[in-house]
């Protein structure tokens, strides 16, 4: 049986998860905190329909996506939410400004976008790794803590 262990070859999905987890979780909340119609405004301003509605959304798939990624559930279903909302801000939002921007322009390149890709990807043909609440590995532990029993 498979245990939980950091030190192994899951620990670089493990520290992938959790940081990316973080990193979402932190931007759901810059959301809530400055106003998802700052946000929607946003939206409107580079043509995505329905900014509000759309804005209520990744907020949200971030926020919850965010912990579930930390807590290793569902990984797959939130790396595709994650990467399909990377690949609209790089499209919608970036693309045109370019992969860095230099200090003399205003605005911001893909390069952030891209990276947040580049941790997404792996987790997505992967999976999470052995350290992850999901019911499989809960089941795991349930097993073990049997086996101590006995």
């Amino acid at each position: 049986m498979e245990k939980c262990k950091i030190a192994n070859s899951d620990s670089g999905l493990f520290m992938s998860r959790v940081l990316l987890g973080i990193i979402f979780v932190a931007h759901g909340i810059l959301k809530l905190q400055t106003g998802v119609a700052t946000t929607a405004g946003f939206f409107a301003s580079i043509g995505i329909p329905a900014a509000l509605f759309f804005a209520w959304v990744v907020t949200l798939i971030e926020l919850i996506g965010g912990v579930m990624l930390i807590l290793g559930i569902g990984i797959r279903l939130v790396t595709s939410l994650f990467i399909i909302m990377m690949m609209v801000s790089v499209v919608k939002a970036k693309w045109s400004m370019g992969l860095i921007v230099p200090p003399v322009k205003q605005g911001v390149g893909a390069e952030f976008e891209l990276a947040i890709l580049a941790g997404l990807i792996p987790l997505w043909f992967l999976g999470g790794g052995t350290c992850t609440m999901s019911p499989k590995f809960l089941k795991k532990i349930e097993g073990q803590k049997e086996e101590t029993k006995q």
